[in-house]
């Protein structure tokens, strides 16, 4: 059933369902909780409470605003999950959700059992043709959208964008998420993981281009206690098409990771 919280003046779209340890879901950029549905049942049904929300700009939630930085997702995530009174949980990212778990992780660790990236973005090690293709647009589009002259192109602009830059959304980008999307991703977070301490597992697709595998790898070496589990043959939307492999690697984890 979905309920509705109004976080940082935002109305928040959420489900909580299930019983048993808690797993927050946080999905990737343009995607939202229905695309998770089936990842969400899985977990259920081997016993644990799942909370999962649309984030700002996504699914039903509304846009800020404002545009938001990195730090104001994990502020958003933090104030709501002290909204609906969570204290101590397992936190699993996919792809941006999973560069947001990664600040979460680094702040408020003392709330986290474990640390699930399914994909995440949170390792760029080089420059890649979609990503150049993503800043030189949307630089352009800094400039050009609240042009008075230009608002009947808005739409058509946005529509650009969403092509350039890969993304699967199911609601067009607004200016201030467009923004949003290119402040959170201009800092690295290589730095971070170091100081990452909560037991962490780490999901991806071999075919993954998006998020290619070397990623996984480089963070797999540079957070102390962390598990790799690969998917072979698999891209980067995994909880699209390996649901149940998730849902399956996400329990056996949690249920032989020692904690409070």
């Amino acid at each position: 059933m979905a309920k509705y919280i109004k976080i940082k003046g935002i109305k928040t779209h959420y489900i909580d369902k299930g019983s048993g340890d808690i797993v927050l879901v946080l999905h990737g950029w343009g995607s939202c909780i229905k695309e998770w549905t089936k990842v969400h049942n899985e977990l259920n049904e081997r016993g644990f409470r799942v909370i999962a929300l649309d984030l700002p700009g996504s699914g039903e939630t509304e846009d800020p605003k404002r545009p938001m930085r990195l730090g104001d997702f994990s502020e958003f995530v933090h104030e709501f999950t002290q909204k609906i009174n969570i204290q101590y949980f397992a936190l699993l990212g996919h792809s941006f959700g999973g560069r947001i778990a990664v600040d979460y992780a680094t702040r408020w660790s003392n709330q986290l059992r474990a640390l699930i990236l399914v994909s995440a973005a949170a390792a760029v090690q080089h420059p890649r043709i979609r990503t150049f293709a993503y800043l030189i647009l949307s630089r352009f589009l800094d400039t050009i959208l609240f042009h008075p002259k230009l608002k009947e192109y808005r739409k058509k602009l946005g529509k650009a964008w969403i092509i350039a830059s890969g993304q699967n959304t199911h609601r067009e980008l607004s200016p201030v998420m467009q923004r949003s999307l290119k402040l959170s991703v201009s800092n690295n977070l290589r730095p971070y993981f170091p100081n990452i301490t909560t037991p962490t597992l780490l999901i991806w697709g071999d075919k993954d281009t998006t998020v290619p595998i070397s990623d996984a790898f480089l963070i797999h070496k540079s957070i102390p206690l962390t598990h790799l589990h690969i998917l072979p043959d698999l891209r980067h939307n995994l909880h699209l098409r390996a649901p149940v492999e998730i849902a399956k690697n996400t329990a056996y984890f949690l249920n032989n990771t020692p904690h409070e």
